[in-house]
């Protein structure tokens, strides 16, 4: 990218991830169960590179044996596959095996950005849409 456009994206980065601001936005994603969700908190306002920067981190977690048992037989297999395919194409395979299932790999195919909409009903929330690309 050009300086220019390298200024666009840092300063979009930098915008209120709400209006008005919020130190605290909570964040669903409509690809992942109802019980996932994420806080992202700023005092001087939540800004969109914390909501992607907290994104980005809360994704690579690993799952839970409890949140593996919410899914469905389907989705299982679907995320199973997923996963044993990052693990294939990973330079160190056996390290990224041992992490187990991370929530990225629950996104299965819908791993492109479809919008943040932003609660009106005056709770600090907003939900994450995910599309396949």
């Amino acid at each position: 990218p050009n300086v220019h456009s390298s200024f666009l994206i840092e300063r979009t980065e930098l915008q209120n991830a709400t209006e008005p601001s919020v130190t605290v936005l909570t964040v669903r994603c409509d690809a992942l169960p109802a019980t996932w969700s994420i806080e992202v908190r700023n005092p001087d306002g939540v800004s969109l590179r914390d909501v992607l920067s907290s994104l980005y981190k809360a994704l690579r977690r690993s799952i839970r044996q409890s949140d593996w048992g919410s899914f469905s037989t389907v989705v299982r297999e679907r995320i199973s596959a997923v996963f044993h395919a990052r693990c294939d194409a990973s330079p160190k395979p056996k390290e990224t095996q041992e992490q187990g299932v991370l929530w990225m790999d629950c996104l299965t195919t819908s791993t492109v950005f479809g919008g943040l909409t932003v609660s009106t009903d005056g709770e600090a929330c907003a939900l994450l849409r995910l599309e396949a690309p």
